[in-house]
C-alpha cells in the first residue's frame, strides 16, 4: 500500500481539491460515475461540489442527464454557473482515471473522519467520566467504520451478504404491529401542520397500545410504551391524560423536556445508543418521540444530517421489533394535493427513511380531518376522522355517536355470524337484498368497527369483529 497518495494537507484538514475538481468534471462527461463509484456527497469538502453531487445522483436516479439545463439554478450558481461546468469538464486530465481521483476524494474525506474523532477524544480529556466515555464509544464507532470501509475500498475484506437462499429458507419473525393496518414496527412519521391535533393522536395512540384497546377501529395488542415528550410538561400531558381517560397502571414511560436532554441526549450525537439500550431492557411495543426536530440536532434541509440522524432510530426500531413514531410539521404552502411524502418539512430524507409516514390533514376551525397513510407494509389509505375536544381523541368519522342499526345492517350482522368470512354475494342472497345496497351497509358496519374486511388477491371478504 505504500503506492497510495496521501491527501493533500491544506492549514491542518485533509483535502484532494484537484481530485474532486477532475472527477465532477469526469461525471459531468460521463453521468454514471454519479452513482457507479460508491462516492458520497459529504465525501467532497468543497461545498460547491458537494451539491453539485448530490443533484447529480438524484438526477441520474431519475433517468435524467446531468448539464448546465437540467440542474436547478440553485446549484448551478453554488458552483459558478456555466462557466465553472466547462473549467470543470476542460480541466479532467482523463475520464478514465475516475476510480483514481473517486479514491483520493475518500482517502481525504476519511482523514478528515479520523481528525473528529480524534477531536472528539481531545475534547472530553479533561471533562468528567460520562463525557469521556461517550467520546471513546464515538470515536471508537467512527474509527471502526473507517477500517472496514478501508478494507472494502481495497479488496481486502468481501462484504457480509446474505444469499438468496438464506433470505428465502430463514423463518423471519412476524413484524410486531403497535396498531394493526396502521402503524407497523419500524420508523414512523406523523406529520401535519402545527396546532392540529398530532400530540393528541400520539398520546391517544400510546393509550391504545398499553391498554390494549381500539384505535381508529382496530383491535390493538397491549405493550409497553416509551413516550418522549420533548415539548411538554409533566402538568401538561396530565391535564390531556385525564381527558382521554387514561387509568392508573398502564405500562407507559415517560420523559418530558428537559429530561429528555439530560437523560438521553441529542439522538445523532450518542443519545440514539442510550435509547436502544432503554428499549432492549423494557422490550417496548411502542416509542413515540414527539417531536422529532426536538430530539436530533443539524440542519432539516440537509440531506445528509437528516439520514445520519435518522438512520439509528430506523436500524433500532427494526432490531428490537417496536414501531418508533416521530412527530413533525409540514413545511408552508403546499398545493391543492396533499402528498403525505413531499409535504413533511425538510429534506425529502426523512420522507424516504421512514417506514411508515401519517399525514394529518386538518382545516383550522374544523374538526374532521384526513389521515393520509403510506406504509411499506400495508397499502395506501386514507382515513376520515373528527377530533372531540371534549375528550382530546380523534375516531373515525363514522364511530362518532353510535351507528344506527337499522333492521337491514342487523341482518348483514347476524348473517354474518352464522356465516364467518363471506362476500357481498353472498351475504345479500341471504338477506333477499340487491348487492349495491349490502355493499353500502357492509361499508358502514366496517367504518364503525363492528365487521372486518379481508382481502387476499381480488377476493374480499367480511367477518365480524371479535
Amino acid at each position: 500500500m505504500g503506492n497510495e497518495r496521501a491527501p493533500e494537507r491544506v492549514g491542518d484538514v485533509p483535502r484532494a481539491d484537484a481530485a474532486e475538481d477532475a472527477l465532477a468534471g469526469a461525471a459531468i462527461l460521463d453521468n454514471t460515475l454519479f452513482t457507479g463509484l460508491g462516492i458520497k456527497p459529504e465525501e467532497f469538502y468543497q461545498r460547491d461540489l458537494r451539491k453539485l453531487w448530490r443533484e447529480g445522483q438524484e438526477l441520474v436516479q431519475q433517468g435524467h442527464a446531468v448539464d448546465q439545463v437540467t440542474l436547478s439554478l440553485e446549484t448551478l450558481n453554488a458552483v459558478g454557473g456555466a462557466a465553472r461546468l466547462m473549467n470543470l469538464v476542460n480541466a479532467v486530465p482523463s475520464v478514465m482515471r475516475a476510480p483514481d481521483y473517486a479514491r483520493e476524494v475518500h482517502d481525504a474525506a476519511e482523514g478528515r473522519r479520523m481528525l473528529r474523532a480524534a477531536d472528539w477524544l481531545a475534547r472530553a480529556a479533561f471533562k468528567g467520566a460520562e463525557e469521556r466515555a461517550e467520546a471513546a464509544g464515538k470515536a471508537k464507532t467512527r474509527l471502526q467504520h473507517i477500517e472496514a470501509d478501508w478494507r472494502i475500498w481495497t479488496g481486502q475484506a468481501p462484504l457480509e451478504v446474505l444469499s438468496a437462499d438464506t433470505i428465502l429458507s430463514t423463518d423471519w419473525p412476524e413484524p410486531v404491529w403497535a396498531v394493526p393496518n396502521l402503524l407497523p414496527r419500524g420508523l414512523a412519521i406523523l406529520a401535519g401542520k402545527p396546532k392540529l391535533g398530532k400530540s393528541w393522536l400520539a398520546l391517544q395512540i400510546a393509550l391504545a397500545v398499553a391498554s390494549g384497546g381500539r384505535f381508529l377501529g382496530e383491535t390493538v395488542e397491549p405493550g409497553s410504551v416509551l413516550y418522549l415528550a420533548l415539548e411538554d410538561p409533566p402538568p401538561r400531558l396530565k391535564d390531556r391524560m385525564r381527558k382521554q381517560r387514561w387509568p392508573l397502571g398502564l405500562p407507559v414511560d415517560f420523559l418530558s423536556m428537559g429530561e429528555f436532554v439530560e437523560r438521553v441526549g441529542n439522538l445523532r450525537n450518542g443519545g440514539g445508543q442510550r435509547l436502544a439500550a432503554q428499549i432492549a431492557k423494557r422490550e417496548y411495543r411502542l416509542v413515540v418521540i414527539d417531536t422529532l426536530s426536538r430530539s436530533v440536532s443539524g440542519d432539516q434541509n440537509s440531506v445528509e444530517a437528516m439520514t445520519e440522524a435518522l438512520t439509528p432510530v430506523q436500524e433500532m426500531s427494526h432490531e428490537f421489533n417496536c414501531a418508533v413514531l416521530m412527530v413533525d410539521h409540514h413545511r408552508k404552502g403546499f398545493g391543492a394535493d396533499p402528498d403525505a411524502i413531499c409535504d413533511i418539512l425538510g429534506s425529502t430524507a426523512k420522507g424516504a427513511m421512514a417506514d411508515t409516514i401519517l399525514g394529518l390533514y386538518r382545516e383550522r376551525g374544523k374538526s374532521g380531518a384526513q389521515l393520509a397513510v403510506i406504509s411499506r407494509e400495508t397499502e395506501e389509505r386514507q382515513l376520515t376522522i373528527k377530533v372531540d375536544w371534549a375528550t382530546g381523541s380523534w375516531y373515525l368519522e363514522a364511530e362518532e355517536g353510535a351507528l344506527e342499526l337499522t333492521e337491514g345492517r342487523q341482518d348483514v350482522l347476524d348473517v354474518l355470524g352464522e356465516m364467518g368470512a363471506v362476500g357481498v354475494a353472498e351475504v345479500a342472497e341471504a338477506v333477499d337484498r340487491n348487492r349495491g345496497s349490502v355493499y353500502r351497509d357492509l361499508q358502514d358496519l366496517v367504518s364503525a368497527a363492528l365487521v372486518c374486511r379481508d382481502k387476499d388477491g381480488r377476493n374480499v371478504t367480511y367477518r365480524l369483529v371479535r
